[in-house]
């Protein structure tokens, strides 16, 4: 849920109360450490799953057709997600 794209509008700081709050809540000190952890690996893995989208933007052989715009969300996606884990590293 944390790297989920949907999520994308929840700031940082919403980010590290609700890890803190958890991390309280199960009165675990090491979770918020390894929630930490996992985001950056889920967030790396949604970079390189919008790198291959984009990539694969212009192929001709698609069964179906993709919605106007969609070419611009994933390059956007891809960018925040580039973005955000430069910050989480």
């Amino acid at each position: 849920m944390i790297a989920f794209p949907e999520f994308i509008g929840v700031t940082e700081d919403s980010w590290n109360g609700f890890i803190e709050s958890y991390a309280e809540r199960v009165q675990d000190r090491q979770i918020a450490s390894r929630v930490r952890r996992y985001r950056i690996l889920v967030t790396m893995q949604w970079v390189l799953r919008f790198a291959r989208i984009v990539a694969r933007a212009d192929r001709k052989d698609r069964m179906w057709e993709e919605p106007e715009g969609w070419q611009d969300l994933m390059v956007s996606r891809y960018a925040h997600y580039l973005h955000g884990i430069e910050q989480l590293i």
